[in-house]
C-alpha cells in the first residue's frame, strides 16, 4: 500500500485528546467500520487541523497516504490529508445531480413533480435533466433555473419520481 491514497469511512468510537511531556498538543481516534476499526494520531498541524472532529459518534469520511514514517523504525504509516463529516460528503463534492426520464414517460405532472423537488431542497449543486428515447439517443439539458441540495432526503423523494444518479 506504500504510496497509496485511501479514503475510509467510519464511526468515531474512541476520542483522546492529550499533551506531550513539551506540553504540545495531540490526539487519538478510532475509527469504526464493519470490517474493523483503526486508531489515528495526530500531532502538530494535523491535530489542530482535524481536531474538531475528533468526537464520539460522529461519522468521518478520512482520505490520506500511506507513507513511510520519517523517524524511527521508518515503518510505513497511514497520513491523514482531510477529513470530512460523512453526511456532508455528498453536498461538498457533488458535480451534480442527473435525473433521467424517458421521453415517452414525460409528462407535465412528472415535469411538477420534479419542480416541487428543486423547489423544497435549494442548493448550490447543477441539476441535469437525461431524456431518452428508449434506444441509443439521449439528451442531457443542464437546468439552468434550479440549483439543488443532493441530501439523503432529497435523492430519495427524487427516486420517487424519476431514475437519479449523483455525480461526484
Amino acid at each position: 500500500l506504500e504510496g497509496m491514497e485511501l479514503k475510509l469511512g467510519g464511526l468515531v468510537s474512541q476520542v483522546d485528546h492529550r499533551t506531550t511531556k513539551t506540553g504540545k498538543p495531540f490526539g487519538r481516534f478510532t475509527l469504526e467500520d464493519y470490517s474493523g476499526s483503526f486508531t489515528f494520531t495526530l500531532f502538530g498541524e494535523d491535530y489542530l487541523k482535524h481536531r474538531n472532529y475528533m468526537n464520539i459518534g460522529w461519522f468521518l469520511f478520512v482520505e490520506g497516504t500511506v507513507l513511510r514514517k520519517q523517524w524511527g523504525d521508518q515503518s510505513l504509516e497511514f497520513r491523514i490529508r482531510n477529513i470530512d463529516l460523512l453526511n456532508e460528503l455528498g453536498v461538498k463534492r457533488s458535480k451534480g445531480l442527473q435525473v433521467k426520464v424517458s421521453a415517452a414517460d414525460l409528462t407535465n405532472e412528472i415535469i411538477e413533480n420534479i419542480e416541487n423537488v428543486c423547489q423544497a431542497y435549494k442548493g448550490d449543486v447543477p441539476l441535469y435533466l437525461r431524456i431518452t428515447d428508449g434506444g441509443d439517443v439521449s439528451l442531457e439539458l443542464l437546468s439552468r433555473k434550479y440549483r439543488i441540495s443532493p441530501v439523503n432526503d432529497m435523492v430519495k423523494r427524487m427516486r420517487k419520481v424519476a431514475d437519479v444518479d449523483v455525480m461526484f
